[in-house]
């Protein structure tokens, strides 16, 4: 078989929708069919995404999540006709392609640094359907920059209100 014919047959064999664009360290979420006796069901599997390998119609993502404290990790074949969908859902800012140290890791440490750039609803839109990724409106950077600042608020009070009951315990101590 010729080159120019293989590589004819394996874009036929390739997804039609759109992947989005993701990398090491973004969350995604993998929806897979599963088969069990004579049924099949839809399972999603989310977690962080700690390689990419490969291309074309071998390319293979692997993605890692924590279920009942164990570290799960399950690779998938991005054009395979199980993988239902992939959605991104968060994206990670990581300075490495192969995110192996994350399996030495547990608890807060295991976590990846979420990217500092926020994307608006059109932006995501336009990354999933792999368009041209549009500038945000002056409007719409405010928008975003009151929300992540109310979320920002809202963990600082949190933090808070759990440090105050160790810091009476701390006291608590000094005294006896």
């Amino acid at each position: 078989m010729s080159h120019i014919a293989l590589e004819k047959f394996e874009r036929g064999q390739m997804r039609t929708d759109q992947v989005p664009q993701f990398r090491a360290g973004d969350t995604v979420r993998v929806n897979f069919r599963v088969r069990e006796g004579d049924r099949e069901r839809i399972q999603a599997f989310e977690g962080v995404c700690t390689r990419r390998n490969g291309g074309g119609v071998g390319e293979t993502v692997t993605v890692r999540k924590i279920s009942s404290g164990i570290g799960v990790e399950r690779t998938f074949f991005l054009h395979s006709p199980l993988v239902e969908s992939i959605a991104l859902k968060r994206r990670g800012h990581v300075r490495r392609a192969r995110l192996y140290y994350l399996r030495d890791r547990f608890g807060k440490k295991a976590r990846v640094k979420g990217s500092k750039k926020f994307l608006t609803e059109k932006q995501m839109e336009a990354m999933v359907s792999g368009e041209e990724i549009p500038e945000p409106t002056p409007e719409e950077i405010e928008e975003l920059e009151t929300a992540a600042g109310e979320d920002l608020e809202e963990e600082a009070v949190a933090s808070e209100a759990s440090s105050e009951p160790a810091e009476e315990k701390e006291e608590a101590k000094k005294e006896d």
